[in-house]
């Protein structure tokens, strides 16, 4: 992924569709191997032309990376964030109740958490799809990413999102139909929406210093 390929619409639709599915799949069943089989088909399935990121915190990496630019990230961001908030509304008439993020967690746990997870997927995203050449004509890379999605919710006890997209989506619909703090309080809103982009700088340095040793 080393710019954005189509035109800005094809990228906006894609990661939309892609991320109306896998917040959906989150929403819905809050399954590990569920979200990470589902993240594996949207990856496949939107990779004509755009590997899709689903995932600011990636898309966030790859522009600290200068991968992209500040425009790519942002068209790649707003149809992130659509699709999340389609898939907020569609799972509130389903479940007849708003999606919820709470994971249970103390807050500051959360965060640590938040962190920790978006770091390890970030930095596996980068190693299988952007820096590193020996991954670059893979096919297995859905496979690693949706594989390595379902191990870090388990190891976030199911609190962990790595994905400021999807919580974006919550807080615009919470918004949207009138829900106050109860559905969405300010300390998660930093959790899963601020903290996650910390983990992607991490993962940014990370690859830089690791990539430097082997000059």
């Amino acid at each position: 992924m080393a710019g954005l390929k189509k035109g800005a619409l094809q990228c906006a639709l894609v990661e939309a569709v892609g991320t109306f599915l896998l917040a959906l799949t989150v929403f819905q069943t809050r399954d590990p191997l569920a979200i990470g089989l589902i993240l594996m088909a949207a990856l496949y399935f939107g990779a004509h032309g755009h590997v899709p990121y689903l995932n600011s915190a990636v898309g966030f990496g790859e522009w600290f990376s200068g991968s992209i630019d500040l425009n790519d990230f942002l068209v790649t961001l707003g149809g992130q964030v659509i699709g999340a908030v389609g898939a907020a509304m569609l799972s509130t008439r389903l479940s007849e109740a708003a999606p919820m993020l709470h994971g249970g967690m103390k807050t500051h746990m959360l965060g640590l958490t938040e962190v920790l997870t978006t770091f390890v997927f970030v930095s596996v995203v980068m190693a299988a799809l952007s820096h590193t050449d020996r991954f670059k004509n893979s096919d297995l890379y859905g496979m690693v990413i949706g594989l390595t999605a379902t191990g870090l919710i388990i190891l976030g006890g199911g609190a962990a999102l790595f994905n400021p997209a999807i919580a974006l989506g919550v807080l615009v619909h919470c918004k949207i139909v009138g829900m106050g703090a109860e559905a969405m309080p300010m300390a998660h809103i930093v959790a899963y929406v601020l903290v996650p982009f910390v983990g992607a700088i991490l993962a940014v340095w990370y690859h830089d210093y690791v990539r430097g040793m082997k000059k």
